[in-house]
């Protein structure tokens, strides 16, 4: 992988932990600075940009079709949600316990999708 950073703290701490973070990871090596490398996915952690290259590993039409197919299963579970809410009946008679759940449903249904869209946004610049 590579690391990408403005700062170089995270150079200190891989230099620090370097054995073990080869080790764990099952890392033959690391590099620090650059671009990203084409075919990688990408994370951030506190200041640092890690790139993993996973180009001729994961196959990125397929990994996209998933991530496409999750977020319409998403999709119809939030319009789901969408209209038990919006059905004045239901909230009207339903314990408020009840309508809290399915709003916190609806809302880590919505959050997920979100990161699956971004996923899938950073698989189509890949």
């Amino acid at each position: 992988p590579r690391i990408l950073t403005p700062e170089n703290a995270p150079e200190s701490r891989l230099a620090t932990h370097s054995e073990q973070i080869h080790w764990l990871a099952r890392l033959s090596a690391i590099e620090v600075g650059g671009d990203v490398p084409k075919g990688s996915v990408q994370t951030v952690i506190d200041e640092a940009t890690l790139a993993l290259p996973l180009a001729g590993i994961v196959d990125f039409d397929q990994e996209r079709a998933r991530l496409a197919r999750e977020i319409d299963k998403l999709a119809g579970e939030i319009g789901k949600f969408d209209a038990k809410l919006a059905n004045a009946s239901f909230v009207a008679r339903a314990p408020e316990a009840v309508v809290a759940e399915q709003r916190e449903r609806r809302a880590e249904a919505a959050d997920a999708r979100a990161r699956l869209e971004n996923a899938l946004q950073r698989f189509a610049a890949a």
